[in-house]
């Protein structure tokens, strides 16, 4: 059996004993471990916002498509209906209601007159921090006179 050594009166400070570098020790591998675990979860929330950012983005994309498209078909069904349809400029607002950056968007059409040509541009959203242009055109397209 060992016998404890005690220096309460001893100027030189008493050697650690075992218990007490096992406690540090488990304390310096937990820090360790609680370190990686927040390197592993910053890693982890870094990726879900830019996964985040991406589909936001993508279906800010697909939005300004579509405007286009609509765009397209706006513009071919006016000149069908009048000859001298030379484009326009319009507003979407897609929440009911209210006009906001967010959640609206810009559409131009022009149209060449000699040659029918249509062009639209379409923005979405407005807002400057997340805008996406589509540009689209069309051949000449069949006017009310024509077959």
């Amino acid at each position: 059996m060992k016998r404890r050594v005690s220096c309460p009166l001893s100027p030189v400070p008493c050697p650690p004993s075992r218990a007490s570098s096992r406690r540090g020790a488990a304390l310096v591998m937990a820090m360790v471990a609680l370190l990686v675990v927040s390197l592993v979860a910053g890693a982890l929330v870094r990726s879900l916002l830019t996964a985040h950012r991406q589909s936001h983005r993508y279906a800010d994309q697909l939005q300004a498509q579509w405007l286009a498209e609509a765009g397209l078909a706006r513009a071919a069904a006016k000149l069908r209906a009048d000859a001298s349809y030379q484009g326009e400029a319009w507003q979407v607002s897609l929440a009911p209601g209210e006009v906001n950056e967010a959640e609206s968007g810009q559409v131009t059409i022009t149209v060449e007159p000699a040659t029918k040509k249509i062009t639209v541009e379409a923005i979405y959203p407005t807002a400057e921090t997340r805008r996406v242009l589509v540009h689209r055109e069309s051949a000449s397209s069949p006017t009310a006179s024509e077959p």
